[in-house]
């Protein structure tokens, strides 16, 4: 009979199926779909299904809309509670099997009590037969419960393998195989959260590749893509303990750097910039020589007080400065402020 890690296994078969985000409110709406705990959902993913359809995350946000309260905390904690429901299997499994142990030790005192009043003959083998099936019964038990155990364990590290594989899928860029936007939000926050409570010091880079369209549009979709990946590689070897790096959208990428000052921000930047700068880009087919490519760059550091969307919008900000001011430099709030001008 199906369980709770049957449906989660299937739930995320279906998610990687339609390449859809393992997202909470996604995973439970399918979940719910494969263990029925939510009617009105077999219809129209039916619909979907039998008709090849493709199932979308706007269909799926809109089974959200129709059949479910919005409340994401909900959602999560529904998932969360799902997840580890197997939990409770295996305690149940315990639990019955200590309940049949006692039920059987009780029986088995009472052969004993038995068998010390007996006298007769016929009535002590009797006894001890009663004893011996008893004493079967508890090893067929633990065998059973053995057999269980093993198998819910099993297919809870099978199921968390699978979680952990489909959030690492979830959270990564598919091209540049480096942290996504969804990622960077969630560690923008904390990040932002920690360094407002311990007062310490928070930049973040953002950084555009410079005239990308043009370039994509005179050598070709597949060649911009090994840009983006190239850009991407030099972005991870540059960073170093909390420091942390994602592609933003597009030609965008971001930069994180915790417990790093202005000054150590730019030099970070400057040396990504001159990295990117330096090197000659070649079409891996023909070795055909394609030039190079520059990136310009925008910083802010964090204010006291200061809000994730403020601290995003002056490194946005910095970094229309830098490509107003011919691109291919490095510009911070200071530029901004005083129009003085840093290494670039």
């Amino acid at each position: 009979m199906p369980n709770s890690i049957d449906y989660g296994n299937k739930a995320i078969e279906f998610i990687e199926h339609y390449k859809l985000d393992a997202e909470p409110d996604i995973y439970k709406i399918i979940y719910d779909y494969f263990s029925g705990e939510n009617p009105l959902l077999n219809s129209p993913i039916d619909e979907r299904i039998n008709n090849d359809k493709p199932v979308t995350v706007s269909f799926i946000d809109d089974l959200k809309q129709r059949y479910y309260n919005n409340d994401d905390d909900t959602i999560i904690s529904d998932v969360s509670e799902k997840v580890g429901s197997e939990i409770d299997e295996v305690t149940r499994i315990l639990s019955d099997s200590i309940t049949s142990f006692e039920g059987y030790e009780s029986n088995i005192l009472e052969g004993i009590e038995e068998l010390k009043e007996t006298q007769s003959g016929s009535d002590i083998t009797k006894i001890i037969k009663k004893l011996v099936t008893y004493n079967e019964k508890i090893v067929l038990k633990t065998r059973d419960m053995e057999d269980n155990l093993k198998e819910s364990k099993k297919q809870i590290e099978d199921l968390n393998v699978k979680l952990t594989d489909t959030k690492k899928q979830a959270y990564t860029d598919g091209l540049t195989q480096i942290p996504n936007r969804l990622h960077f939000n969630q560690v923008l926050e904390q990040e932002v959260k920690e360094a407002l409570e311990n007062n310490a010091s928070l930049c973040l880079i953002i950084g555009d590749i410079d005239y990308f369209k043009k370039f994509n549009d005179t050598f070709g979709h597949p060649v911009g893509d090994q840009v983006l990946r190239f850009v991407a590689y030099i972005l991870k070897k540059s960073v170093k303990g909390k420091d942390f790096c994602a592609r933003y959208g597009g030609e965008e990428f971001v930069i994180l750097l915790p417990d790093t000052e202005l000054k150590n921000a730019i030099s970070v930047a400057n040396s990504i910039r001159e990295t990117i700068q330096q090197k000659e880009l070649r079409r891996k087919s023909t070795n055909e020589t394609l030039g190079n490519i520059t990136m310009s760059m925008g910083i802010s550091l964090l204010k006291h007080g200061e809000n994730v969307e403020e601290f995003l919008a002056r490194a946005d900000a910095c970094l229309y400065l830098a490509k107003d001011a011919g691109r291919n430099n490095v510009k911070t709030e200071i530029d901004m402020n005083n129009n003085t001008q840093f290494a670039s």
